[in-house]
């Protein structure tokens, strides 16, 4: 859940939704869809993953069945979508860059990753 949301108010093209209670970031122009749109079994039966289009600045706004880590295969909501290119079955693959190490100035050196139980550095 992204957010608990009221009906505000509602014309031809568009309903109003005041939040009540944010959870995850919420933006202007955010597109809400209903729940049930993703889990319909005609949308699992055309599903085709294939790689997303390249578009720089994409934020995670929702993630399916988690509040706070999404894991390996799970939905996530963008908040970019068809308009911006972005096709049902497009696939992205999240990742984090490693904090990097660095020795205070002056000193070189090598660190390992980090394994549970022990981390060493090396300076020459």
């Amino acid at each position: 859940m992204v957010a608990v949301a009221n009906t505000k108010s509602q014309s031809a093209n568009t309903t109003t939704l005041e939040i009540e209670r944010l959870i995850h970031e919420v933006k202007q122009q955010d597109v809400v869809i209903p729940l049930s749109s993703i889990q319909t079994p005609e949308h699992l039966q055309s599903f085709e993953p294939h790689a997303g289009i390249p578009i720089d600045g994409l934020a995670i706004v929702g993630m399916m069945e988690a509040t706070h880590y999404a894991v390996r295969g799970q939905a996530v909501v963008l908040n970019h979508g068809f308009v911006s290119g972005i096709e049902q079955g497009s696939s992205y693959t999240l990742v984090r860059p490693a904090q990097a190490f660095q020795f205070a100035q002056g000193e070189h050196g090598l660190t390992d990753t980090y394994q549970e139980g022990y981390h060493n550095n090396y300076r020459r």
